[in-house]
This record gives C-alpha cells, sequence and structure tokens, in this order.
C-alpha cells in the first residue's frame, strides 16, 4: 500500500473526519448526495454547511474542496478509491491509534463516492485543461478631444471610445491581461454574441433536463 502525506494545511479536514460520530458522518453523506452535480464549491459548501460537524461556511469550503482535490490527486496517480483512501488513513502526521485507521479509510472512501464530490472534481480537472480561463472583464469609456493643429483653443472635435480590458489566467496560473479598443458597432456584435450564447445555453438546458441530464455550470451560483 502506497502511503499518501497529508500537508499539514490540510490535516484539520481528516482529523474533522476521524472525529465525526456515526451521527455527524451519515448527516455529511446525506447532505453530499442531496447536493446536485456542479463545476463549483459553492452549492457543496452550503451541502456540507447544515452539517452539526462544521461551524462555519469556511470549515465546509475546505473540506469540499481538499476532497475534490484528493479525488484528483488519485487519478492523476492512477490509484483506486480504496487505494487513495487508504493510503491516506496511513498517513503518519494523521494521530490515531492503528486499529482506527481503517475506519477513517472506511469513512474517505464514503466520502469519494458520493456524486457531487466526483464531479466537482472531474469538472475542475476538465475546466483545467483550457489554455486560458477568464478572470475578469471590465469595459472603460472615455473621450479624447481633437485640436486644430497646436491651438490651445476649445477642441474641434472629440473621440468616443470604449476599452476592453480583459484579465486571464495562463496555464501556468499567472493572471495576465491584454486591451481592446472598440467603437459602439463592436459593443452592438459583443452583445449581440452574448445574447446568443445565453439563448443557446438556455435551449441546451432544456434538451438536458428532457433527457434527465444534470448539467453543470461554471457559476458560483449554480
Amino acid at each position: 500500500m502506497e502511503v499518501i502525506p497529508i500537508p499539514d494545511q490540510f490535516l484539520s479536514v481528516f482529523e474533522k473526519l476521524r472525529d465525526m460520530s456515526v451521527a455527524e458522518y451519515e448527516a455529511l453523506l446525506d447532505a453530499l448526495n442531496s447536493a446536485g452535480p456542479t463545476m463549483t464549491t459553492a452549492p457543496l459548501e452550503r451541502a456540507i454547511s447544515t452539517c452539526p460537524a462544521f461551524e462555519t461556511s469556511e470549515a465546509a469550503r475546505e473540506f469540499a474542496v481538499v476532497f475534490a482535490g484528493l479525488l484528483a490527486m488519485g487519478r492523476q496517480n492512477y490509484l483506486s478509491l480504496d487505494e487513495l483512501a487508504r493510503g491516506t488513513a496511513a498517513s503518519p502526521n494523521v494521530s490515531i491509534p492503528e486499529k482506527d485507521r481503517s475506519l477513517l479509510a472506511d469513512r474517505i472512501a464514503g466520502i469519494g463516492t458520493c456524486l457531487s464530490i466526483q464531479v466537482m472534481s472531474r469538472a475542475k480537472d476538465m475546466r483545467d485543461t483550457h489554455e486560458r480561463l477568464f478572470h475578469d472583464v471590465r469595459i472603460v469609456t472615455d473621450v479624447r478631444p481633437i485640436f486644430d493643429g497646436d491651438s490651445a483653443e476649445s477642441p474641434k472635435a472629440a473621440l468616443l471610445r470604449h476599452i476592453l480590458n480583459l484579465s486571464y489566467i495562463d496555464d501556468q496560473g499567472t493572471l495576465r491581461s491584454f486591451l481592446v479598443a472598440l467603437d459602439e458597432e463592436d459593443l452592438d456584435a459583443l452583445e449581440l454574441n452574448i445574447e446568443g450564447a445565453r439563448e443557446d445555453g438556455s435551449r441546451l438546458k432544456s434538451l438536458l433536463q428532457s433527457a434527465g441530464v444534470s448539467y453543470i455550470g461554471w457559476s458560483e451560483d449554480d
């Protein structure tokens, strides 16, 4: 069995799982199983926050993120869920009697079988395969006066312009941005394409819902 060391910053997550009563652990499984498939942590955070063992939303969020990451690491290393669970439970920095490590392993494996955790972990893998991930966008509008030669008199005309500032995260995790000058026709084209994308998304969601297939969005509110 390959022992999987738990980073110190994540140790509290597994200690919490270790210390849960049977009722608290079952409540956690129920919450995870009731949460729908999601790309993001917010729905899982809300579900886990309803469990008695989690006093803060931050603790619930950390739990979801750590377990999604653990499953991703297991896939990357071609480990079965049982191998991943038992290797993690065998981590030397988890303070637990040896006879109780199998119980911790069973609990880790139980969390790993929850569809909500599995889908979030796999969906993040899929999203992270993109070379660039959108981060933020701003459009700044300003006016530039146009003067007649070197005259200091009132401007003869003015240029209205829009500057699109789009920032993204590259495949190395670096935040980058670029600027694009836009005119009114460009704004119309952007608006038209965004509306078209929303309409296409609505149609596809309806098709998936009709087929009984859960869909995954990339919004924190999904």
